[in-house]
């Protein structure tokens, strides 16, 4: 089944598909990956046994310049969104053909990827660039993170955006303290 989803970059509006950016990638693979696809740091869509730079690819297929995005963005799109397999090219066993596979990864690296993750996924909806809201006990959890790894501009700008009825009044009050202690400690 075919997903279609609508994202946002700065003044860049696009559509795309699953489809889309599979055929793209296969078209790519087929006439020989230029080196740009093949130089990223960590995060790479896997298609038919190739490995291709997210961040290039989504460049690719939407037009929008590397430069306005993040590659976290990039893997949120096509893992999250989209449903493809986004590969940790550094930890991850998958290697592709002249390539040594990197060791597993060890359980700091995993967490770091974790905490990495939920980073990114707060900032990309702070952003505006997600059509899912999260539950208000959720957005207390990400404050509560935010304030734990003295995230406090996120944690501030999370808070008036939760609806107070829809938590328990105690968690509420808990995030709402956390939330001022976040704001006092923005500079």
């Amino acid at each position: 089944m075919t997903v279609r989803i609508s994202l946002k970059v700065h003044d860049y509006q696009r559509s795309l598909s699953d489809d889309e950016v599979i055929a793209a990638a296969r078209r790519v693979i087929t006439d020989g990956l230029p080196d740009e696809a093949k130089q990223y740091s960590q995060w790479a869509v896997e298609i038919d046994g190739e490995l291709i730079g997210a961040k290039w690819l989504l460049s690719h297929v939407t037009g929008i310049p590397t430069s306005d995005f993040q590659s976290q963005y990039a893997t949120y799109v096509f893992s999250k969104r989209l449903g493809l397999t986004v590969v940790n090219a550094r930890n991850d066993q998958f290697a592709p053909a002249g390539r040594k596979a990197a060791p597993a990864p060890d359980n700091d690296a995993r967490r770091l990827d974790i905490l990495e993750a939920q980073v990114a996924e707060i900032r990309v909806f702070l952003a505006g660039r997600t059509d899912n809201r999260p539950s208000d006990d959720k957005l207390c959890e990400w404050i509560h993170f935010c304030y734990t790894f003295e995230l406090h501009a996120e944690a501030r700008d999370l808070y008036p955006l939760i609806d107070p009825s829809q938590v328990n009044t105690w968690y509420f009050e808990r995030t709402k303290k956390l939330a001022k202690i976040c704001a006092m400690r923005v500079p």
